[in-house]
Protein backbone atom coordinates (compact mmCIF):
# COMPACT_ATOMS: atom_id res chain seq x y z
CA UNK A 1 0.00 0.00 0.00
CA UNK A 2 1.40 3.81 -1.06
CA UNK A 3 1.11 5.03 2.79
CA UNK A 4 4.43 3.19 3.37
CA UNK A 5 6.65 5.56 1.26
CA UNK A 6 5.18 8.01 4.02
CA UNK A 7 5.54 6.87 7.03
CA UNK A 8 8.57 5.02 6.66
CA UNK A 9 10.26 7.87 5.75
CA UNK A 10 8.69 10.07 8.67
CA UNK A 11 9.76 6.75 11.02
CA UNK A 12 13.19 6.70 10.06
CA UNK A 13 14.03 10.60 8.63
CA UNK A 14 11.96 13.82 9.94
CA UNK A 15 11.35 15.36 12.94
CA UNK A 16 10.06 18.94 14.31
CA UNK A 17 12.75 20.39 13.41
CA UNK A 18 11.85 19.65 9.73
CA UNK A 19 14.67 18.03 8.37
CA UNK A 20 17.32 16.42 10.70
CA UNK A 21 17.52 12.56 9.52
CA UNK A 22 19.51 10.10 10.98
CA UNK A 23 22.12 7.59 9.95
CA UNK A 24 22.73 6.32 6.31
CA UNK A 25 25.72 4.18 4.30
CA UNK A 26 26.80 5.94 1.60
CA UNK A 27 25.56 4.69 -1.79
CA UNK A 28 23.74 2.79 -4.11
CA UNK A 29 26.62 0.06 -4.55
CA UNK A 30 27.24 -0.27 -0.80
CA UNK A 31 23.27 -0.88 -0.68
CA UNK A 32 23.72 -3.63 -3.07
CA UNK A 33 22.23 -2.68 -6.60
CA UNK A 34 23.59 -1.69 -9.58
CA UNK A 35 21.37 1.09 -10.81
CA UNK A 36 21.77 4.67 -9.59
CA UNK A 37 18.73 5.21 -8.03
CA UNK A 38 19.76 8.71 -7.24
CA UNK A 39 19.59 9.73 -10.49
CA UNK A 40 15.90 8.47 -11.09
CA UNK A 41 14.61 10.65 -8.70
CA UNK A 42 13.00 14.34 -9.50
CA UNK A 43 15.16 17.05 -9.43
CA UNK A 44 14.91 21.00 -9.13
CA UNK A 45 14.48 21.99 -12.61
CA UNK A 46 10.87 20.08 -12.65
CA UNK A 47 9.68 21.35 -9.07
CA UNK A 48 6.78 24.32 -8.72
CA UNK A 49 7.82 27.54 -7.92
CA UNK A 50 8.74 28.35 -4.27
CA UNK A 51 9.90 24.27 -3.80
CA UNK A 52 13.27 24.07 -2.49
CA UNK A 53 15.48 21.19 -2.04
CA UNK A 54 15.04 20.05 1.65
CA UNK A 55 17.00 16.90 1.18
CA UNK A 56 18.06 13.42 -0.87
CA UNK A 57 19.59 10.58 0.45
CA UNK A 58 19.88 6.74 0.31
CA UNK A 59 18.08 4.78 3.69
CA UNK A 60 20.59 1.68 4.73
CA UNK A 61 18.35 -1.18 4.47
CA UNK A 62 19.37 -2.29 8.50
CA UNK A 63 17.34 0.76 9.49
CA UNK A 64 14.25 -0.06 6.83
CA UNK A 65 14.28 -3.56 8.17
CA UNK A 66 14.38 -2.08 12.36
CA UNK A 67 11.43 0.24 11.51
CA UNK A 68 9.48 -2.68 9.31
CA UNK A 69 9.36 -4.67 12.81
CA UNK A 70 8.80 -2.00 15.11
CA UNK A 71 5.52 -1.48 13.32
CA UNK A 72 4.76 -4.83 12.50
CA UNK A 73 5.24 -5.19 8.79
CA UNK A 74 7.24 -7.52 8.66
CA UNK A 75 8.04 -9.62 11.96
CA UNK A 76 11.71 -10.76 11.62
CA UNK A 77 14.91 -9.63 10.05
CA UNK A 78 14.87 -12.66 7.83
CA UNK A 79 11.40 -11.84 6.94
CA UNK A 80 12.69 -8.37 6.16
CA UNK A 81 15.04 -10.22 3.51
CA UNK A 82 12.82 -11.99 2.26
CA UNK A 83 11.10 -8.98 0.37
CA UNK A 84 14.38 -9.03 -2.25
CA UNK A 85 14.47 -5.38 -1.19
CA UNK A 86 18.00 -4.13 -2.28
CA UNK A 87 18.21 -0.11 -2.02
CA UNK A 88 15.89 2.87 -1.07
CA UNK A 89 16.29 6.40 -1.98
CA UNK A 90 14.38 9.57 -1.62
CA UNK A 91 14.13 13.15 -2.74
CA UNK A 92 12.55 15.82 -0.43
CA UNK A 93 11.61 19.49 -2.03
CA UNK A 94 9.53 21.73 0.79
CA UNK A 95 8.28 25.38 0.48
CA UNK A 96 10.01 27.63 2.96
CA UNK A 97 7.83 27.79 5.46
CA UNK A 98 7.93 23.55 5.20
CA UNK A 99 3.82 23.90 4.61
CA UNK A 100 3.87 21.85 1.07
CA UNK A 101 6.24 19.18 0.23
CA UNK A 102 6.81 16.72 -2.25
CA UNK A 103 8.90 13.41 -2.57
CA UNK A 104 9.96 11.61 -4.84
CA UNK A 105 10.98 7.87 -3.85
CA UNK A 106 12.35 4.66 -5.43
CA UNK A 107 12.63 1.36 -4.28
CA UNK A 108 14.60 -1.54 -6.04
CA UNK A 109 13.96 -5.52 -5.67
CA UNK A 110 15.66 -8.18 -7.27
CA UNK A 111 12.87 -8.99 -9.56
CA UNK A 112 9.43 -8.11 -10.54
CA UNK A 113 7.79 -10.57 -8.63
CA UNK A 114 8.86 -9.00 -5.31
CA UNK A 115 7.63 -5.78 -6.09
CA UNK A 116 4.15 -7.61 -6.48
CA UNK A 117 4.64 -9.42 -3.25
CA UNK A 118 5.66 -5.97 -1.34
CA UNK A 119 3.05 -4.14 -2.70
CA UNK A 120 0.11 -7.11 -1.52
CA UNK A 121 2.30 -7.20 2.21
CA UNK A 122 1.93 -3.04 2.31
CA UNK A 123 -2.12 -3.31 1.94
CA UNK A 124 -3.02 -3.97 5.80
CA UNK A 125 -3.34 -0.49 6.21
CA UNK A 126 -3.24 -1.31 10.03
CA UNK A 127 0.17 -1.11 10.08
CA UNK A 128 0.85 2.03 7.99
CA UNK A 129 -1.96 4.36 9.56
CA UNK A 130 -2.73 6.44 12.91
CA UNK A 131 -5.82 6.62 15.22
CA UNK A 132 -7.53 9.52 13.35
CA UNK A 133 -6.25 9.22 10.07
CA UNK A 134 -8.40 9.01 7.06
CA UNK A 135 -7.28 6.82 4.14
CA UNK A 136 -8.76 6.60 0.89
CA UNK A 137 -7.36 4.51 -1.92
CA UNK A 138 -7.72 4.59 -5.81
CA UNK A 139 -6.55 3.13 -8.95
CA UNK A 140 -3.27 3.84 -10.49
CA UNK A 141 -2.78 6.36 -12.62
CA UNK A 142 -3.64 6.46 -16.40
CA UNK A 143 -1.17 5.28 -18.83
CA UNK A 144 1.85 5.86 -16.00
CA UNK A 145 4.17 3.01 -14.91
CA UNK A 146 2.89 -0.46 -14.86
CA UNK A 147 1.15 -2.30 -12.23
CA UNK A 148 0.84 -2.99 -9.04
CA UNK A 149 -0.35 1.00 -8.78
CA UNK A 150 -2.29 3.25 -6.59
CA UNK A 151 -3.29 6.55 -5.23
CA UNK A 152 -4.00 6.98 -1.92
CA UNK A 153 -5.34 10.23 0.26
CA UNK A 154 -4.00 10.17 3.25
CA UNK A 155 -5.62 13.12 5.83
CA UNK A 156 -4.45 12.84 9.30
CA UNK A 157 -4.71 15.40 12.14
CA UNK A 158 -2.09 18.01 13.50
CA UNK A 159 -1.58 19.18 16.88
CA UNK A 160 -2.81 23.11 16.83
CA UNK A 161 -3.41 23.06 13.27
CA UNK A 162 -5.60 22.46 10.48
CA UNK A 163 -5.44 18.53 9.03
CA UNK A 164 -2.92 17.83 6.68
CA UNK A 165 -3.04 15.71 3.68
CA UNK A 166 -0.84 13.61 1.89
CA UNK A 167 -1.48 12.73 -2.10
CA UNK A 168 0.91 9.67 -2.97
CA UNK A 169 0.63 7.71 -5.99
CA UNK A 170 3.31 4.58 -6.79
CA UNK A 171 3.29 2.51 -9.67
CA UNK A 172 6.31 0.13 -11.22
CA UNK A 173 8.70 0.83 -13.45
CA UNK A 174 10.03 -3.24 -14.50
CA UNK A 175 12.10 -3.84 -10.82
CA UNK A 176 11.51 -0.59 -9.54
CA UNK A 177 8.99 0.48 -7.35
CA UNK A 178 8.28 4.17 -7.82
CA UNK A 179 6.31 6.81 -5.27
CA UNK A 180 5.47 10.60 -5.44
CA UNK A 181 3.76 12.42 -3.02
CA UNK A 182 2.44 15.31 -2.35
CA UNK A 183 2.17 16.54 1.81
CA UNK A 184 0.28 19.92 2.38
CA UNK A 185 0.35 20.98 5.97
CA UNK A 186 -1.92 24.09 6.06
CA UNK A 187 -5.19 22.82 5.48
CA UNK A 188 -4.95 23.09 1.43
CA UNK A 189 -5.98 20.26 -1.21
CA UNK A 190 -3.05 18.72 -2.95
CA UNK A 191 -2.75 19.40 -7.21
CA UNK A 192 -3.85 15.83 -8.69
CA UNK A 193 -2.76 17.52 -11.67
CA UNK A 194 0.55 18.63 -10.33
CA UNK A 195 0.57 14.59 -8.99
CA UNK A 196 0.38 13.53 -12.31
CA UNK A 197 2.59 15.58 -14.35
CA UNK A 198 5.14 14.28 -11.54
CA UNK A 199 4.58 10.97 -12.08
CA UNK A 200 4.75 10.85 -15.07
CA UNK A 201 8.40 12.31 -15.00
CA UNK A 202 9.23 10.16 -12.64
CA UNK A 203 8.67 7.14 -14.82
CA UNK A 204 10.36 9.06 -17.84
CA UNK A 205 13.69 9.45 -15.41
CA UNK A 206 13.14 5.75 -14.54
CA UNK A 207 12.96 4.23 -18.12
CA UNK A 208 15.95 6.37 -18.91
CA UNK A 209 18.18 5.13 -16.14
CA UNK A 210 17.28 1.63 -16.62
CA UNK A 211 17.82 1.65 -20.08
CA UNK A 212 21.27 3.22 -19.91
CA UNK A 213 20.32 6.60 -21.43
CA UNK A 214 21.53 10.00 -20.70
CA UNK A 215 19.66 12.42 -18.67
CA UNK A 216 20.22 16.28 -18.32
CA UNK A 217 22.34 17.34 -15.62
CA UNK A 218 23.35 13.66 -14.83
CA UNK A 219 26.80 12.40 -14.61
CA UNK A 220 26.50 8.99 -13.67
CA UNK A 221 30.70 8.78 -13.28
CA UNK A 222 30.52 11.53 -10.55
CA UNK A 223 29.75 9.33 -7.20
CA UNK A 224 32.83 7.47 -7.69
CA UNK A 225 34.81 10.36 -8.07
CA UNK A 226 33.77 11.42 -4.25
CA UNK A 227 34.76 10.06 -0.93
CA UNK A 228 32.47 8.29 1.18
CA UNK A 229 31.72 10.21 4.76
CA UNK A 230 31.95 7.91 7.99
CA UNK A 231 29.20 10.23 9.08
CA UNK A 232 26.42 8.69 11.54
CA UNK A 233 24.08 11.68 9.63
CA UNK A 234 24.44 11.99 5.70
CA UNK A 235 22.53 13.04 2.65
CA UNK A 236 23.76 12.71 -0.75
CA UNK A 237 22.72 13.37 -4.28
CA UNK A 238 22.75 15.26 -8.12
CA UNK A 239 22.43 18.75 -8.05
CA UNK A 240 21.65 21.40 -10.82
CA UNK A 241 23.52 24.04 -11.88
CA UNK A 242 20.11 26.27 -10.25
CA UNK A 243 20.87 24.56 -7.47
CA UNK A 244 24.18 25.65 -7.21
CA UNK A 245 23.26 29.37 -7.53
CA UNK A 246 20.07 29.07 -5.69
CA UNK A 247 21.81 31.32 -2.96
CA UNK A 248 23.98 34.02 -5.03
CA UNK A 249 23.00 37.20 -6.62
CA UNK A 250 22.13 37.08 -10.47
CA UNK A 251 25.83 37.97 -12.55
CA UNK A 252 26.72 37.28 -15.70
CA UNK A 253 29.26 35.33 -14.94
CA UNK A 254 26.65 32.72 -13.07
CA UNK A 255 25.03 32.58 -16.48
CA UNK A 256 28.02 31.29 -17.80
CA UNK A 257 28.62 28.90 -14.75
CA UNK A 258 25.01 27.62 -16.24
CA UNK A 259 25.48 27.27 -19.37
CA UNK A 260 28.93 25.48 -19.08
CA UNK A 261 27.41 23.03 -16.04
CA UNK A 262 26.87 19.38 -16.86
CA UNK A 263 26.56 17.74 -13.64
CA UNK A 264 26.92 18.04 -9.70
CA UNK A 265 27.23 15.61 -7.32
CA UNK A 266 27.43 15.91 -3.26
CA UNK A 267 27.75 14.39 0.00
CA UNK A 268 27.07 16.32 3.19
CA UNK A 269 27.65 14.91 6.83
CA UNK A 270 27.39 15.59 10.48
CA UNK A 271 29.86 14.69 12.51
CA UNK A 272 28.11 15.66 15.90
CA UNK A 273 28.01 14.14 19.11
CA UNK A 274 24.25 14.61 19.84
CA UNK A 275 22.26 15.71 16.98
CA UNK A 276 19.57 17.11 19.28
CA UNK A 277 21.91 19.73 20.26
CA UNK A 278 23.84 20.66 17.34
CA UNK A 279 25.03 19.28 13.73
CA UNK A 280 28.53 20.54 14.09
CA UNK A 281 31.47 19.80 13.12
CA UNK A 282 29.94 18.67 9.61
CA UNK A 283 31.26 18.69 6.31
CA UNK A 284 29.88 18.72 2.51
CA UNK A 285 32.15 17.29 -0.37
CA UNK A 286 31.42 17.74 -4.21
CA UNK A 287 31.86 17.32 -8.00
CA UNK A 288 31.11 19.55 -10.69
CA UNK A 289 31.87 18.78 -14.18
CA UNK A 290 31.40 21.62 -16.65
CA UNK A 291 32.16 21.58 -20.54
CA UNK A 292 36.10 21.89 -20.09
CA UNK A 293 39.05 23.09 -18.17
CA UNK A 294 38.54 26.45 -19.91
CA UNK A 295 34.89 26.75 -17.86
CA UNK A 296 36.23 25.17 -14.67
CA UNK A 297 39.14 27.90 -14.80
CA UNK A 298 36.93 30.66 -15.51
CA UNK A 299 34.40 29.55 -13.03
CA UNK A 300 37.16 29.38 -10.18
CA UNK A 301 38.19 33.15 -11.28
CA UNK A 302 34.57 33.80 -10.51
CA UNK A 303 33.64 32.29 -7.55
CA UNK A 304 33.73 35.39 -5.29
CA UNK A 305 30.79 37.14 -7.68
CA UNK A 306 29.19 33.51 -7.23
CA UNK A 307 29.06 33.12 -3.21
CA UNK A 308 25.69 33.04 -1.32
CA UNK A 309 24.61 36.41 -0.20
CA UNK A 310 23.66 35.42 2.96
CA UNK A 311 26.74 34.52 4.19
CA UNK A 312 30.05 36.32 5.35
CA UNK A 313 32.85 35.02 3.53
CA UNK A 314 36.67 36.23 3.89
CA UNK A 315 38.96 35.49 1.12
CA UNK A 316 41.66 32.88 2.07
CA UNK A 317 45.14 32.09 1.29
CA UNK A 318 45.26 28.20 -0.22
CA UNK A 319 45.55 29.08 -4.19
CA UNK A 320 46.53 25.56 -5.13
CA UNK A 321 46.15 22.32 -4.39
CA UNK A 322 49.10 19.74 -5.49
CA UNK A 323 49.59 22.07 -8.47
CA UNK A 324 45.96 22.68 -9.38
CA UNK A 325 44.67 25.92 -8.97
CA UNK A 326 42.08 26.29 -5.93
CA UNK A 327 40.18 29.23 -4.32
CA UNK A 328 39.35 29.30 -0.17
CA UNK A 329 37.03 30.92 1.94
CA UNK A 330 36.79 31.30 5.52
CA UNK A 331 33.23 31.95 7.25
CA UNK A 332 31.33 31.75 9.14
CA UNK A 333 27.31 30.58 9.70
CA UNK A 334 24.17 32.66 11.41
CA UNK A 335 22.65 30.36 13.83
CA UNK A 336 25.81 27.84 14.08
CA UNK A 337 28.94 28.04 16.31
CA UNK A 338 32.67 27.90 15.62
CA UNK A 339 34.46 28.40 12.16
CA UNK A 340 34.08 26.91 8.65
CA UNK A 341 36.43 26.91 5.13
CA UNK A 342 35.78 26.60 1.77
CA UNK A 343 38.43 25.33 -1.22
CA UNK A 344 37.16 24.78 -4.86
CA UNK A 345 39.43 23.20 -6.65
CA UNK A 346 40.40 22.70 -10.66
CA UNK A 347 41.40 19.85 -12.03
CA UNK A 348 40.27 19.56 -15.68
CA UNK A 349 36.85 19.96 -16.30
CA UNK A 350 36.28 19.06 -12.89
CA UNK A 351 36.03 21.03 -9.96
CA UNK A 352 35.99 20.30 -6.54
CA UNK A 353 34.61 21.33 -3.53
CA UNK A 354 35.53 20.84 0.11
CA UNK A 355 33.95 22.61 3.22
CA UNK A 356 33.85 21.79 6.88
CA UNK A 357 31.52 23.58 9.32
CA UNK A 358 31.21 24.38 12.89
CA UNK A 359 35.22 23.77 13.55
CA UNK A 360 36.70 25.38 16.57
CA UNK A 361 39.05 27.60 15.17
CA UNK A 362 40.07 29.25 12.00
CA UNK A 363 43.07 27.44 11.77
CA UNK A 364 41.70 24.34 12.89
CA UNK A 365 38.80 24.65 9.91
CA UNK A 366 41.78 25.51 7.41
CA UNK A 367 43.66 22.62 7.84
CA UNK A 368 40.84 19.87 7.76
CA UNK A 369 39.85 21.48 4.93
CA UNK A 370 43.23 21.55 3.19
CA UNK A 371 43.89 17.75 3.78
CA UNK A 372 41.02 16.50 2.64
CA UNK A 373 40.97 18.87 -0.51
CA UNK A 374 44.45 17.21 -0.77
CA UNK A 375 43.38 13.59 -0.36
CA UNK A 376 40.09 14.05 -2.94
CA UNK A 377 42.96 15.40 -5.85
CA UNK A 378 45.08 12.74 -5.36
CA UNK A 379 41.78 9.96 -5.25
CA UNK A 380 40.63 11.48 -8.83
CA UNK A 381 43.75 12.06 -10.10
CA UNK A 382 45.21 8.84 -9.11
CA UNK A 383 41.69 6.93 -10.07
CA UNK A 384 42.18 5.26 -6.36
CA UNK A 385 39.26 5.37 -3.62
CA UNK A 386 38.84 8.20 -1.41
CA UNK A 387 37.59 7.83 1.98
CA UNK A 388 35.79 7.38 4.54
CA UNK A 389 36.55 11.08 5.54
CA UNK A 390 35.37 12.09 9.61
CA UNK A 391 35.97 15.35 11.72
CA UNK A 392 36.74 14.20 15.49
CA UNK A 393 33.50 15.97 17.24
CA UNK A 394 36.36 17.71 19.41
CA UNK A 395 37.02 19.81 16.91
CA UNK A 396 33.87 21.07 17.04
CA UNK A 397 33.11 24.66 18.47
CA UNK A 398 30.66 24.71 21.89
CA UNK A 399 27.17 24.57 20.75
CA UNK A 400 25.65 27.78 22.60
CA UNK A 401 21.59 26.70 22.29
CA UNK A 402 20.28 23.63 20.30
CA UNK A 403 20.03 24.42 16.34
CA UNK A 404 18.62 21.94 13.51
CA UNK A 405 20.88 20.36 10.80
CA UNK A 406 21.62 22.57 7.67
CA UNK A 407 19.37 21.82 5.53
CA UNK A 408 21.17 20.00 1.94
CA UNK A 409 20.21 23.49 0.30
CA UNK A 410 23.12 25.01 3.31
CA UNK A 411 25.97 22.98 1.83
CA UNK A 412 28.43 23.64 -0.67
CA UNK A 413 28.02 23.32 -4.47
Amino acid sequence: MSRIYVVVLMLLLIVASGGQVVAQDASPVAEGDTIDLAAVTLESSVMPEGYRLSYERFIPLELVAEDFMNIGVTASTAEFDALQITGYYESVYATEDFSHEIRSNVTAYETIADVQASFDLFEDETHLTAEGDQVQDEPGLAGIGETPSEVTTVTFPQPGGPDGTDLNATFRVDRLWLGISLGTYDGSTPDRDLLTRLARELEQRATAVLAGQEIEGVDQRLPALLPTLDSPSQQEGYWTAADNLSRSAPTESGTQYAEDFVSTYLRYGSFAADPEVASVPAMTVSVTRLTDAQAVQAALASTEENLPVDVSFEPADVDEIAGHPAVSFSFTREGEPGESFRIEVGVEDLLLGVDVYGIRSREDAQELALRFAEDTVACVTTGNACGPYAIAVDLAAPAATPEASPAAGDSSA
